[in-house]
């Protein structure tokens, strides 16, 4: 994936422009990776939880304890692109 193409994956993240489809797990990595490396971790990790949550959301996926946003996977994810 080229820069700007990150950039766009981003700002469409961003304005929940993503449809379920296309928030896949090589989307949740790239997009967390951009946030890790423009934010650090800690403010990364607070963008994207309110981000997913919000994405989620526009496509109609219940944020709960069995589906959409999970808190530990997305707190892992973020330490282990931070050390990548």
């Amino acid at each position: 994936m080229t820069a700007p193409e990150l950039d766009e994956l981003v700002r469409r993240f961003d304005a929940c422009e993503l449809s379920r489809p296309e928030w896949t797990h090589e989307a949740h990595l790239s997009v967390g990776l951009w946030h890790v490396c423009r934010y650090r971790p800690e403010p990364a990790l607070a963008r994207l939880r309110i981000g997913i949550r919000r994405l989620n959301e526009s496509n109609g996926v219940v944020n709960s304890a069995t589906s959409g946003y999970h808190e530990t996977i997305t707190c892992a994810y973020v330490q282990l692109l931070a050390r990548f």
